[in-house]
């Protein structure tokens, strides 16, 4: 029951305070000051934003749903009143942009702490072609059983799900190819990806198999 215009003013919303606090968050831990340049600050600022704007929409997103579960286990008296209630099922549009969201929200939560540090380019070292294809299998199994095989709450939701991507198989893979670009996009972002083409490959695949468990955890969330 959400217009696109709604979730374009939250999205704005969400950055705007996301910016205001990182700034205010650097000003308290004595990072910036009155006299850093606007230059410096955009530029200690912009890497922070991006974690706490996934903080802010998971919050919005819990509290939300925990405001709708109280708005519907309210007691009117009329047994009609809650049939009369139920909320239309989500097209399957809207069910797979869903999906997709909570997937790359997921993938790039958990992309994001690691993508800076040096344990991708360390694992990837002098590794062979099959070490990173069975990376890459790993990768869609730990996917696919997180979601569709351990057993955790929401996994007969996941099976029922009615979105374009519906089968099982084929939602995994679409996922893992986000997990893989939002890899390379937070190894784009901290300057990692400047690497000939073969070693950038071999960093987004090793950094793809967090990242798709944090993407398959972000498809059980919603």
């Amino acid at each position: 029951d959400t217009t696109l215009r709604d979730s374009a003013i939250d999205a704005v919303e969400g950055v705007a305070l996301a910016i205001v606090l990182v700034v205010a968050m650097l000003a308290l831990l004595g990072e910036v000051d009155s006299s850093t340049p606007l230059a410096v600050i955009v530029g200690k600022s912009v890497y922070e934003v991006l974690p706490v704007c996934v903080g802010i929409g998971v919050a919005n997103s819990i509290l939300r749903e925990q405001s709708d579960d109280d708005t519907s286990g309210t007691d009117t008296g009329d047994g009609d009143d809650a049939v009369g209630d139920v909320e239309p099922a989500p097209t399957p549009l809207n069910a797979t942009v869903a999906d997709l969201g909570a997937s790359l929200i997921g993938a790039v939560f958990v992309a994001l702490s690691i993508a800076p540090t040096d344990e991708v380019p360390m694992l990837t070292a002098s590794r062979s072609p099959l070490w990173l294809l069975a990376i890459m299998a790993a990768s869609l199994l730990f996917a696919y059983a997180i979601v569709f095989v351990a057993g955790f709450s929401g996994q007969s939701r996941r099976h029922a799900q009615m979105g374009l991507l519906h089968h099982p198989l084929i939602e995994t893979l679409a996922s893992y190819v986000l997990a893989l670009l939002s890899s390379l996009a937070m190894l784009w972002l901290f300057q990692r990806a400047d690497a000939p083409w073969r070693v950038t490959l071999a960093h987004v695949i090793v950094l793809g198999l967090p990242a798709a468990i944090g993407g398959a955890a972000g498809r059980l969330a919603i």
